[in-house]
């Protein structure tokens, strides 16, 4: 069906973007592992982070600052792909033929005009990961990262729906993600 084949698309592009996610997280936790001993660190690396650290708007400090590194982290991590699909799902998103419209949704905050899906999905990412409103989505995770529990939309279903955004279709999108199909799709 329309929707199946939208859930799959729509999934190997949040996957592919979350693994992307991961992959900045662990050039992190590496460079920090170095920069916090007091060792010197690459160019191309220093460059790598300061370029990174702005983009998630924080202003890297001193040296041994810890709490740089921690604040980065919290802005560098995954959305459940379970999440991102049971908004679209709850928005209709599937319905529509261009996959720009289909990802309209995505606008949690106005989107730039004349962007791409895969922009659009980006900017997604951009907004829940930096954006004050989603402070308590991003303290939730990280205090399942520090648990050592998996991330997965079930789990953190409540604390993005806190935000008024997501009030019409909140009963829709904590049924959906509460699904053991659903669940499934969280794991990378």
């Amino acid at each position: 069906t329309t929707r199946l084949l939208f859930t799959q698309e729509l999934k190997q592009q949040i996957d592919a973007y979350n693994q992307k996610m991961l992959v900045d997280r662990e050039r992190i936790q590496q460079i920090s592992q170095q920069y916090l001993h007091n060792d010197e660190i690459s160019e191309d690396d220093f460059n790598w982070l300061k370029t990174t650290a702005e983009y998630y708007q924080l202003v890297p400090k001193q040296r041994n600052d810890q709490a740089f590194f921690n604040a980065l982290l919290k802005r560098v991590d995954v959305i459940p792909s379970s999440l991102i699909i049971s908004l679209a799902i709850a928005n209709g998103g599937w319905i529509h033929q261009s996959s720009t419209k289909r990802l309209n949704f995505l606008c949690v905050s106005p989107c730039p005009s004349n962007i791409n899906a895969e922009q659009r999905l980006q900017h997604f990412f951009f907004i829940i990961n930096t954006h004050s409103r989603y402070n308590n989505f991003r303290e939730q995770r990280d205090q399942l990262r520090s648990k050592q529990q998996a991330i997965t939309g079930k789990q953190l279903v409540d604390s993005l729906l806190s935000s008024p955004t997501y009030s019409p279709q909140r009963t829709v999108i904590k049924k959906l993600v509460s699904t053991r199909q659903w669940q499934k799709m969280d794991t990378l």
